[in-house]
């Protein structure tokens, strides 16, 4: 219960704790250490949410009970922070924009967005992160930083 105490979404009493642990957390160890015994090699599980959806609470949880309690090798990795280069993000949006415009369906906040990673664009900033295009607001918001939580 340790790791719980620290994660922030765990923020409950210690019986809620447990009882999550009892209902979601060791029957998914269960169900992970079954499919390693059927595949017999390594095996890689992938975890898709939104930012503090809590994937890496949940990963570090089975993590714990996975080496403890199932003797498992088990290396955990984030991929949250890669890079998504401000051309792709552009070409994607303008990909989303021409489907839409096919199937007659409006796409006004895409259509915004297409226009902040153009004017991102046009500054030079193509090959950079697409959260590169933040900055344009910031400047509009007269130096009010808007940033990406990493932690």
């Amino acid at each position: 219960l340790k790791f719980l105490k620290k994660e922030k979404i765990f923020n409950q009493s210690k019986v809620v704790k447990i009882r999550s642990l009892k209902k979601i957390y060791i029957p998914m160890s269960f169900w992970i250490d079954n499919k390693y015994k059927k595949k017999g090699k390594t095996l890689f599980l992938g975890f898709s949410g939104g930012q503090g959806s809590g994937k890496t609470t949940v990963a570090g949880i089975l993590k714990i009970i996975l080496k403890k309690f199932f003797k498992r090798k088990i290396y955990v990795s984030s991929i949250d922070d890669l890079n998504f280069a401000l051309k792709l993000a552009r070409k994607d949006v303008s990909l989303a924009l021409e489907l839409g415009r096919e199937y007659d369906v409006p796409m006004e906040a895409a259509s915004h967005a297409y226009n902040e990673l153009t004017a991102a664009m046009n500054r030079g900033w193509e090959n950079k992160d697409s959260r590169i295009s933040l900055l344009l607001q910031e400047e509009r918001a007269g130096n009010i930083e808007v940033r990406v939580d990493n932690s």
